[in-house]
């Protein structure tokens, strides 16, 4: 009989050999997701999206997590959101009234938790299929994807397999921008109203006449650190893309880059093989999925292969894994997830001080 005995640059670390020291004296651990899909920074807390475990976090300025969303049976309308059942979550996005959005591809529903922490249903039937545009609550959906709010509050979504863009309007009533085209899995919105969507190999944008401009990529040998003409690069289907100062953010497989829509600059910020190698190559290749850029220029970005959530800081290509406080009960009177904080809490370092640095 023969023993193989597994290569050491196969064995995923485990949750304690990837905590430092400092982060177990101080009682935090990485996140352990199973499919994050989405992350959203507001007033300097994260929210995630973990589709797998039908679940949205949210990590507080003292370094703990709390479950805002997802983890009960049922999926009715009006039961506190920590305590309801959420299939399939995928998108979320926070109004100017800290009105939480949550797209459920699976059930193909947009939900809204208010700002008591009740959560609703704002569109779709929960049944998969398509119709003419109308009344929100009437109207079917199929795998909402990809969720954003604009300046009037008015939530648009990719609406996956019917390869639509679609707009629930303050009246309640659905309106379709874009049809006929599909595999728009996120987008996002600039200030002058222009929609940047992502499809298989592209990322296109949406004006507000309803014109599409579509950038095209040839293969170019990509290297970290240095900057190409948008026009020149292959995409492998953009899966996450988020605008921030006028600067687009994209993940692409391995990649975490963005672009200057005004030169068309494209510029690599971090590559996942470089914080797992040789774990991506060896054994079967995940990607930086969500991403999330913050008004202080720090970007996180979520990765499918461990289940965890990097952020880059000022530093170009150097990576910190968050790190947080166990995960405790949700309350809203302790913790509540919107509207102004009741109690001021001492804000604690939640990152790891391990740095992961980047290489070529």
């Amino acid at each position: 009989m023969v023993f193989f005995r597994m290569p050491q640059y196969l064995k995923q670390p485990t949750r304690e050999e990837r905590t430092p020291i400092k982060a177990k004296k101080e009682g935090r651990s990485p996140l352990q997701l199973s499919s994050p899909t989405s992350l959203f920074e507001s007033n300097g807390e994260l929210y995630i999206v973990d589709n797998s475990q039908g679940k949205v976090y949210k990590t507080l300025r003292n370094g703990h997590v709390v479950v805002i969303a997802g983890g009960g049976m049922e999926t009715k309308d009006g039961k506190p959101a920590h305590e309801s059942k959420l299939e399939g979550p995928f998108g979320i996005c926070i109004s100017k009234g800290n009105e939480v959005f949550i797209s459920e591809r699976e059930g193909n529903r947009i939900r809204k938790i208010d700002r008591f922490g009740n959560i609703y249903t704002v569109a779709g039937t929960g049944e998969a299929g398509d119709n003419e545009d109308g009344n929100a609550l009437e109207c079917k959906l199929n795998e909402p994807c990809g969720i954003i709010i604009n300046e009037l509050d008015q939530i648009i979504f990719a609406d996956k397999e019917n390869g639509k863009i679609r707009m629930i309007q303050s009246d309640g009533n659905i309106k379709t921008l874009l049809s006929e085209t599909y595999y728009i899995t996120n987008l996002c919105q600039d200030e002058s109203g222009i929609i940047y969507f992502a499809t298989r190999s592209t990322i296109s944008k949406l004006f507000p006449n309803g014109n599409v401009e579509t950038c095209e990529r040839k293969l170019q040998k990509q290297t970290p650190g240095k900057i190409y003409p948008f026009t020149d690069l292959q995409s492998h289907t953009p899966f996450d893309i988020k605008i921030r100062n006028g600067i687009v953010h994209y993940s692409e497989r391995l990649f975490l880059r963005n672009f200057d829509p005004m030169n068309g600059n494209d510029n690599v910020l971090a590559k996942l093989d470089a914080v797992q190698k040789p774990l991506t190559k060896k054994i079967h290749k995940k990607n930086f999925v969500a991403i999330c850029p913050s008004n202080d220029g720090t970007v996180y970005m979520s990765d499918d292969m461990r289940g965890t959530i990097w952020r880059q800081g000022p530093q170009p290509h150097v990576l910190k894994e968050l790190m947080v406080k166990c995960e405790i009960p949700f309350n809203f009177k302790d913790y509540p997830h919107i509207g102004p904080r009741k109690r001021i809490v001492e804000r604690c370092e939640k990152f790891s001080d391990v740095v992961i640095s980047f290489s070529n």
